[in-house]
């Protein structure tokens, strides 16, 4: 029996594996060669840990536009090379069709170059250093299109990525950089950073038991503006993440209106391919992160959705809500994607 994978207002983007699973978001926002939105470079991120994954998505951003893909760190999986050959990527106005970012063993690249693409590569197997060096490429060598990007920066917590994981869409929106900190101690190379652009406002994301209060007071000693995005679950951060509004001292999608919104549900305990439906908050509908479970949505979450969902009039017109769902079904379970529906469909704010 075939299996639908869709809804009428959540589309699931389907793959077991998650190297696969990159590949389909990237066919997904970028479906041929001939689009103007065709990217110049493809952003190469190793899938092993969380860091080097997350250090690379603000890389997404315009100018640049890119698109972004997890490779395995020591060979070129044949889905990610043919995927890349499939984008073509121009190479123009940027350093090299293909950057890699973190510990990529030299085999990926060797391999890429014998193939004709130029590559440039960011950071190394320090998780520090390699935010660094990739948060001052972002901010000078190609700094981000609109000031969101040019003027706050994310720290997150190099301990326990589930609470930084609603940045990630964000930062594929604007451009900001992340840097991490350990949950009780500043690394030189993020002080570096901090001290080089103190004018920046910071944004610390998760709560004490990520970031602590110590840490907070040495950053708001360095910086002019420290703010803290803090709730008890990473799913009610995401949808506080995703109410809250943007300023000049503050990062937020700002999504609080029953105008009609689309969202990216994606969970914790599959966070790679969380990771990669990155380009869903880059270009399309421009998806915040909304956190749930494999077999619930959360209580938060519902409710939010059900105070966006746009007033009903008859007949029905726009706008409409729409979700995407980032996984297989043992990711999020079809009751799950079902639920979702239950929420995001016209009548359900009524």
């Amino acid at each position: 029996m075939d299996v639908n994978f869709n809804t009428v207002d959540t589309t699931r983007i389907y793959a077991e594996d998650p190297f696969v699973f990159s590949t389909k978001v990237s066919q997904l926002v970028y479906p041929s060669k001939n689009i103007f939105w065709r990217p110049p470079t493809v952003i190469l991120v190793p899938a092993d840990i969380f860091h080097f994954s997350y250090i690379g998505v603000p890389l997404i951003h315009h100018p640049i536009g890119a698109s972004f893909l997890l490779t395995h760190k020591e060979r070129l999986l044949k889905e990610t090379f043919e995927e890349i050959i499939r984008l073509a990527p121009t190479g123009e106005n940027v350093p090299a069709q293909v950057i890699l970012v973190g510990p990529i063993g030299e085999g990926v690249e060797s391999e890429l170059k014998k193939h004709g693409f130029s590559t440039l590569r960011l950071g190394s197997g320090d998780v520090f250093q390699t935010a660094a060096e990739v948060a001052e490429f972002r901010l000078v060598t190609i700094p981000p299109e609109g000031e969101l990007g040019k003027q706050h920066l994310i720290v997150a917590s190099v301990d326990d990525g589930a609470e930084a994981l609603p940045a990630l869409y964000y930062t594929a929106h604007t451009g900001i950089p992340i840097l991490f900190v350990y949950r009780n101690a500043l690394p030189k190379e993020t002080r570096r950073i901090l001290e080089r652009f103190s004018n920046r406002n910071v944004t610390l994301f998760g709560s004490g038991r990520s970031i602590s209060k110590s840490v907070e007071r040495e950053i708001e000693s360095i910086v002019e503006n420290v703010d803290r995005i803090d709730a008890e679950t990473p799913a009610k951060l995401s949808v506080e993440f995703a109410m809250r509004p943007s300023s000049e001292n503050q990062i937020g999608w700002g999504r609080n209106k029953r105008r009609g919104d689309a969202f990216s549900f994606g969970t914790v305990s599959s966070w790679q391919k969380t990771v990669a439906g990155v380009l869903l908050g880059h270009i399309g509908k421009h998806t915040p992160l909304l956190l749930i479970k494999s077999s619930d949505v959360p209580w938060v979450v519902k409710t939010y959705l059900l105070k966006l969902n746009p007033v009903l009039t008859e007949p029905p017109k726009p706008p409409f809500m729409h979700g995407f769902i980032l996984g297989d079904f043992d990711d999020i379970s079809q009751l799950t994607q079902v639920s979702l529906e239950e929420h995001l469909i016209k009548e359900a704010g009524d």
